[in-house]
């Protein structure tokens, strides 16, 4: 599923299948009318959540059930994710500067967590909540007993997520990524020859697909690396079926297990992904 911020709704895409060697195109099934703006999404199962920092509210849809809800959710909730059993969603909020940890069912607001600065995107590392800070130069991170702890990183970080035993973390205009251990907190700076490198997609094996929004290619950072032009600048990506996908400046790009890429037009505008699993995109059959 891709959110299409312009167009105020959320893009279901059915994947066709491989053979091991090539697959079969992607089609759109559905466009599901949102509050305005849909931005960042995750998925549990056949559940997607998406924020609408223009309208305040959190979206639960089920693409099993065709079932929509739309709550208030904080002022500007930006970011989400969802913990590995589906108890827990968390939201970040920009204007208030919180972190909103919110029911996944009835989208009721259990708990706000005051951070120190307006907060911007969330992983999980296991259960824990690690988020970004604008204009800040760490991570806030919330810990057992719902303990606030801030730990540096020596740079300004945008997004971030887990990939083998690292948090990946790109930087606000810099084309540096950071990776942190979040066990000693010790951080190290990686090159990826991208200009913006902004959001990420982790594969089993460790290693990490970026997009480069200022460029028109996705890599994997791992023990090869590995590059495909896709042509356009692109948003965040995801998983399907085997396959990579990114939401580009207005077309879904899939990118197939031969690493061959096909697009489907949409609109522009496009900005999140969500896929219920993260299997390894692989070269050749």
């Amino acid at each position: 599923m891709v959110s299409w911020e312009r167009g105020d709704r959320l893009i279901v895409l059915r994947l066709g299948a491989c053979d091991g060697s090539s697959c079969d195109p992607p089609t759109v099934v559905a466009e599901v009318p949102t509050a305005p703006g849909p931005h960042n999404l995750v998925a549990s199962g056949s559940v997607v959540w998406a924020t609408h920092p223009r309208d305040g509210s959190l979206s639960r849809y089920d693409v099993g059930t065709g079932e929509l809800m739309t709550r208030r959710v904080g002022t500007e909730p930006h970011d989400v994710a969802v913990t590995a059993d589906g108890t827990t969603v968390y939201v970040t909020d920009e204007a208030d500067g919180s972190l909103l940890v919110v029911d996944p069912v009835g989208l009721d607001v259990t708990s706000v967590i005051s951070l120190p600065a307006p907060p911007h995107n969330v992983e999980l590392v296991g259960s824990t909540p690690w988020v970004t800070l604008d204009g800040r130069d760490e991570l806030a991170v919330l810990a057992d007993e719902g303990n606030l702890e801030l730990v540096p990183t020596g740079g300004r970080p945008h997004d971030l997520v887990a990939g083998g035993d690292s948090l990946w973390i790109s930087q606000w205009r810099s084309p540096l990524l950071l990776l942190l251990d979040p066990v000693t907190g010790s951080v190290t700076e990686r090159t990826t020859g991208l200009r913006d490198p902004q959001h990420f997609a982790p594969t089993p094996s460790g290693s990490v697909w970026v997009s480069d929004n200022d460029g028109g290619s996705v890599i994997e950072l791992g023990e090869e690396r590995n590059e495909v032009d896709v042509g356009t600048a692109q948003h965040h990506l995801g998983w399907a079926a085997g396959r990579l996908l990114a939401a580009g400046t207005d077309a879904v790009i899939v990118v197939d297990q031969d690493l061959t890429v096909s697009s489907i037009p949409v609109g522009r505008g496009l900005h999140g992904v969500a896929t219920g699993r993260a299997p390894s995109l692989s070269k050749g059959p």
